[in-house]
């Protein structure tokens, strides 16, 4: 199969795609597999069998885990630009968390046999997967210190913060396409404490509320706060 345009720009523009020679780039495409999803929709879902490694192109998914009694716990979100899945396709596993579409999102697809040929052949894409893995690490640390602040509004800055990690999030522009409520999400908290959270931290010239989204304006000040 052909990969369409944008899936070959995305994945030949991407920084693993990059340091990949012609001949295994070309290998890579022509198993790729783009999807489009819509909200409500699971990209992954608890219990299945890993066989692909998740791109996202354009749209928004949030990882998320369900108690037995029903209660939802949101992990982490990914956006254009965002791969996931690495660690669970490296143990041959199945998915422990369902990643369900908040925003219609066009996702690569690539097969785990692709994904574990490229471990085994190129040393360049060994190194991105253990960057990825280190920082993803880093990134759940930081949620879980996050989830401990007594201050909501110290815990929505430092979960708009944790969405500029440039290995999680290449090329992230300032202006974070998320509403009041999928930040709350993200946050742990309810929509309206996010609201009053995010006025505050626009009151103090970190971010402006825009009709697109958030505008981060001191991704570190919003780390210090």
């Amino acid at each position: 199969m052909q990969a369409s345009k944008d899936l070959y720009t995305f994945i030949r523009t991407s920084p693993w795609g990059r340091t990949l020679a012609t001949g295994d780039l070309e290998l890579v495409l022509s198993a790729a597999i783009e999807r489009t999803y819509f909200p409500g929709e699971s990209v992954v879902s608890t219990g299945g069998e890993a066989s692909y490694w998740v791109g996202i192109m354009d749209g928004l998914v949030v990882q998320k885990v369900v108690s037995e009694k029903g209660e939802e716990t949101a992990l982490t979100a990914a956006c254009s630009g965002t791969w996931f899945g690495e660690g669970t396709l490296m143990k041959q596993g199945h998915w422990r968390y369902d990643a369900v579409v908040q925003r219609e999102a066009r996702v690569a697809l690539i097969p785990l046999h692709i994904f574990q040929w490229l471990l085994d052949s190129s040393l360049a894409f060994n190194q991105f997967v253990a960057r990825l893995l280190n920082a993803r690490l880093g990134h759940f640390m930081e949620l879980l210190a996050i989830g401990r602040l007594p201050s909501i509004d110290a815990r929505v800055a430092h979960t708009l913060a944790s969405l500029f990690d440039p290995y999680l999030y290449p090329g992230r522009a300032n202006l974070l396409p998320f509403s009041q409520s999928e930040i709350g999400l993200l946050a742990g908290v309810s929509r309206q404490r996010a609201n009053a959270a995010l006025k505050q931290l626009d009151a103090d010239g970190l971010i402006e509320a825009r009709r697109q989204g958030i505008l981060v304006i001191d991704v570190e000040g919003l780390r210090r706060r």
